[in-house]
């Protein structure tokens, strides 16, 4: 079953403001969702959209307009977010 992550990297020994690294929406498939996790984050590294520091996975829904529209394996900023109106 295909399923899509959008995962958010932070990393909270750097000062406030400059905690977050960026967000990455990567395909997976996985019949379990614990297990896409797992294997959406080896694949962010795989894709080079991983930023390091400590991650954060959210499945999103298949049916959902803008999980089709969302880029996919690439490292996204704030900047990036708000101009394809994903925040």
């Amino acid at each position: 079953m295909k399923r899509t992550f959008w995962l958010s990297f932070a990393d909270e020994k750097r000062p406030k403001g400059s905690q977050f690294l960026g967000v990455c929406i990567v395909d997976v498939e996985a019949d379990d969702a614990e297990v896409g996790v797992m294997l959406a984050v080896g694949k962010s590294w795989l894709e080079g959209c991983n930023p390091g520091g400590q991650s954060s996975a959210v499945e999103l829904p298949q049916d959902h307009p803008d999980t089709a529209r969302c880029p996919r394996n690439l490292l996204l900023q704030t900047e990036d977010l708000l101009a394809l109106r994903l925040l």
